[in-house]
């Protein structure tokens, strides 16, 4: 126990303050965020709309937030990712009191489109932000710690919503939009000056325009992989928790209790497990990652308990922890400072289309040959992640050489 305990504090040992900041303000926000998980439920109960509509409102938000990332990653690049993140929260705070206070429903489509920009426009700023203010040796760690804040924070925003919302919905707004706000201003007045003595620190760069990411084959390959690791991955959003309860009998209290032990293990090991794998080559871990979220799934038609579907949320859950701090790590190292905006927008675009797709595509495979067939195919997509990676890894393994013996 006391050797975990000391690899625990060692994995947050040597981070720069800069990323504290980062993860205090994605904290505060992602503590605050109240309004979206709730919001079919309040426009249906207090605005009048039907389930359709109400739907039409998510598909509303996540193409705002597609437009809103490509925009974010572009204006990263142009004028910086602390104006782009201070900016983002500042309007998408605003955007909460205004949609709390209105009742037309053309002016509600509107202001959920321009949540959804904002929102997801501080991502690709955001993660550029934890790149410049980490070394490459660390940035997987940076990440991780980043990632430990969000869970932190998705863990108590839902809880306190719902427990707002049976006082009065209006409170979830005030209490959003507040937190935006307050998340802005922590990154406006606490990381200025970091960006400051960065800035005066940093040697000057070469100038002209910086290639485009359209262009790197290699990082479009990984990303095309990550989308089916995706596609696996997000089938927690839809089919499984669908699974537990028509074919396992599981009440909603106990899917809660079992898709818990995901953010449960990423606060316990995360951070622990990422400092002990930060130096071992990314792609063959990100492989690997995606061959055990496709295990994690594949077992579901092999047992029936509860605590064996706890099992396979640890196996896919130990796979996603496994890929996303190094993932992140080789993209913001496969970029420069001059195009990061640009790779992290185009790698939360991926993100956001498999969290998209995901559910849609397996929630209609699930309807037409039954949940084993999609178990068994989560399973054969993480093999053919995994090898795909392996290639993948090796062929750039060999370029690089022939590159740099030239």
């Amino acid at each position: 126990m006391r050797g975990f305990l000391r690899l625990y504090r060692d994995a947050f040992r040597g981070l720069p303050r800069a990323v504290w900041i980062l993860a205090l303000a994605s904290f505060v926000n992602r503590a605050g965020a109240m309004v979206l998980p709730f919001l079919t439920i309040y426009m249906v109960q207090e605005q009048g709309m039907t389930l359709g509509q109400a739907g039409d409102l998510l598909a509303i938000f996540g193409l705002g937030a597609l437009v809103g990332i490509t925009i974010g990653g572009r204006l990263t690049d142009r004028i910086g990712f602390l104006p782009v993140q201070v900016g983002a929260l500042t309007l998408g705070g605003l955007t909460i009191f205004a949609l709390g206070s209105v009742d037309a429903h053309a002016w509600i489509r509107v202001l959920v489109f321009v949540l959804g920009l904002a929102s997801e426009g501080f991502r690709p700023a955001n993660s550029t932000a934890i790149a410049a203010f980490s070394p490459p040796a660390i940035r997987a760690r940076s990440y991780g710690l980043h990632r430990l804040a969000i869970n932190l924070g998705w863990t108590i925003g839902p809880v306190v919503g719902g427990l707002l919302a049976e006082v009065d919905y209006a409170w979830l707004f005030r209490v959003d939009g507040g937190t935006c706000l307050a998340a802005g201003g922590i990154l406006g007045l606490a990381l200025a000056g970091e960006v400051r003595r960065a800035a005066e620190a940093a040697p000057d760069g070469p100038s002209g325009p910086a290639p485009s990411p359209w262009r790197d084959g290699p990082f479009l390959a990984v990303l095309v992989l990550l989308a089916l690791q995706g596609l696996v991955f997000f089938q927690m959003l839809g089919a499984l928790p669908l699974f537990m309860s028509s074919e396992l009998g599981f009440d909603e209290g106990t899917i809660g209790r079992v898709l818990a032990v995901n953010a449960v293990i990423i606060v316990l090991f995360e951070m622990p497990l990422v400092k002990r794998i930060e130096t071992l080559p990314t792609l063959r871990l990100v492989g690997a990652a995606g061959l055990l979220v496709g295990i994690g799934y594949g077992l579901l038609p092999w047992g029936s308990g509860v605590l064996f579907v706890a099992l396979t949320v640890v196996v896919w859950t130990l796979g996603e922890m496994i890929s996303n701090p190094p993932m992140m790590t080789f993209v913001a190292n496969r970029a420069s400072d001059a195009n990061r905006g640009r790779y992290m927008g185009m790698f939360s675009v991926m993100l956001s289309l498999s969290f998209v797709a995901a559910p849609w595509i397996g929630m209609r495979v699930y309807e037409a040959f039954g949940a084993a067939t999609l178990w068994h195919a989560c399973l054969v997509i993480g093999v053919v992640d995994w090898l795909a990676f392996e290639a993948l890894a090796r062929w750039l393994r060999r370029y690089e050489e022939r590159e740099g013996a030239q």
